[in-house]
């Protein structure tokens, strides 16, 4: 992604954020820490602050958290799994991004082996595969990555 491409994303996000901020306030989303190896999955939208993210986005009325996980992952990366392949880490907590609250479900999944992943061009700006322990140092992180990934890292011991 290109320093342009970076900057044209902010400018809009901020331009179009009272819209985002009434859309998605109070509204239940999810994440997901996709894993393989020693590396976990970060995306960074095109429309966004610059941050990088974990795959996931908004829960549909009576959808179930972990079918709309599921859905998320498969509409942004591609990957076809299973609902029963994610692993709950923390449950309807409230996350704070950038001023806005809502309530996500946190999961891991583990890839047995590394899979391609295709981005959603129309919303994805980046998708990358990155050392698990540099992702906290190296990465700038959303305030809800960073606490899911902490929680993750910490639960599975691998926090220095």
């Amino acid at each position: 992604m290109n320093n342009n491409s970076k900057l044209i994303g902010k400018i809009f996000f901020w331009l179009l954020w009272p819209g985002i901020y009434l859309h998605l306030m109070g509204s239940v989303r999810s994440r997901v820490i996709i894993s393989c190896g020693d590396q976990v999955l970060l995306i960074r939208n095109w429309l966004g602050p610059g941050d990088y993210t974990l795959p996931g986005g908004g829960i549909r009325k009576n959808e179930e958290p972990g079918d709309g996980a599921v859905r998320e992952i498969k509409e942004e990366t591609g990957l076809d799994i299973e609902t029963k392949s994610l692993v709950l880490i923390k449950q309807k907590f409230l996350a704070s991004e950038k001023g806005l609250r809502y309530m996500c479900y946190g999961y891991s999944l583990k890839l047995g082996k590394t899979t391609e992943v295709n981005r959603k061009k129309f919303e994805i700006a980046e998708i990358k595969w990155v050392k698990t322990g540099d992702v906290l140092s190296k990465y700038r992180l959303g305030s809800t990555a960073r606490q899911l990934i902490t929680t993750w890292l910490d639960h599975n011991h691998l926090l220095d």
